[in-house]
């Protein structure tokens, strides 16, 4: 006959090992308080060192480009038209002075893009310019001992509230007429007229009924 199930029970409890009993874990010994170390000054942080001003170039001049028209606010909120000029950055080229070519003047070299020949070429690397500018203009300066070759010039050179004089050169507009030249009026465009754009009459009237000389149009107006 098969055993009750309460009886395996028991003899299973029976197989099994007794548990070892583990080792009862070890107090630690107190950490033994150490003194408390006085508190140190806390240091200073030292002054930073103010950056040095960028030495001022002193030189008359700069090359530049014309790149349009805008218009800004003044500090009163009127509306003041502007001319955008890229100025330099420029390098030095060349130093003239009165012992080598009998004046003293800087060359200056502006934009990159210039098709050089090898006499050329050579002239601006010995200055240590690596692409050849596009415009190369003479400035003359009485100051070009402090300049060195291939030194950067830019609008540092210039202070607010500074006096600059600017000359240009008109990109050209060929042979022009009276009308894109001195915004003459044109003549009728129908009924078979043939002077569309012509100047037409241009004289001071009867009196003196000629055109003045350097005036607008062919032969010249009395207004300009």
């Amino acid at each position: 006959m098969a055993e009750p199930k309460k009886e395996k029970k028991e003899k299973k409890e029976k197989a099994k090992p007794e548990a070892k009993a583990k080792p009862e874990a070890k107090a630690k010994p107190a950490a033994e308080s150490k003194p408390t170390p006085a508190p140190k000054p806390e240091a200073k942080p030292e002054p930073k060192a103010e950056p040095k001003p960028e030495e001022k170039i002193d030189f008359p001049g700069l090359l530049g480009k014309k790149l349009g028209m805008t218009q800004v606010y003044d500090k009163d909120g009127k509306v003041v038209p502007v001319t955008v000029i890229e100025a330099g950055p420029c390098y030095v080229i060349q130093k003239k002075t009165v012992e080598t070519d009998g004046y003293n003047a800087v060359q200056v070299g502006f934009a990159v893009g210039r098709n050089t020949n090898k006499p050329m070429a050579g002239h601006i690397q010995k200055a240590g310019v690596e692409k050849a500018p596009r415009y190369l203009r003479e400035i003359k300066s009485d100051k070009s001992e402090k300049l060195s070759t291939g030194q950067e010039i830019n609008v540092g050179i210039f202070g607010e509230g500074d006096v600059v004089s600017v000359s240009g050169t008109s990109k050209g507009k060929g042979t022009a007429g009276t009308v894109k030249r001195w915004h003459f009026g044109r003549g009728p465009m129908t009924h078979g007229s043939k002077s569309h754009r012509l100047p037409g009459s241009i004289g001071a009237g009867t009196t003196p009924g000629r055109g003045f000389k350097g005036g607008s149009g062919g032969g010249g107006a009395a207004d300009d």
